[in-house]
């Protein structure tokens, strides 16, 4: 009788083998709901950055503004842009 590792290990081989063999249909962008793109002003994106530790940043060397912009990319933008409108 194979021992548990065997077993296992053979599932797992299984496994693999049904999901590379599994083809998955490309859907069609006409099924995806439209999402609103809001556009956002270069000083709520600013804006965002003063909450994060820019030290960091400095002490690993020069940064590009994309690399600055990509650290938003986890933050909520709604609240920046409701906090400029007062």
């Amino acid at each position: 009788m194979p021992s548990l590792a065997t077993s296992v290990l053979l599932l797992l081989a299984a496994c693999l083998a049904l999901s590379q063999a599994a083809y998955f249909y490309p859907r069609e962008m006409a099924d995806y709901p439209p999402m609103p793109m809001h556009k956002r002003s270069n000083a709520e994106l600013i804006n965002g950055l003063i909450g994060m530790d820019l030290g960091k940043l400095s002490a690993v060397g020069k940064r590009s503004n994309a690399e600055l912009i990509n650290g938003l990319l986890g933050m909520n933008l709604n609240k920046l842009s409701s906090a400029g409108r007062r």
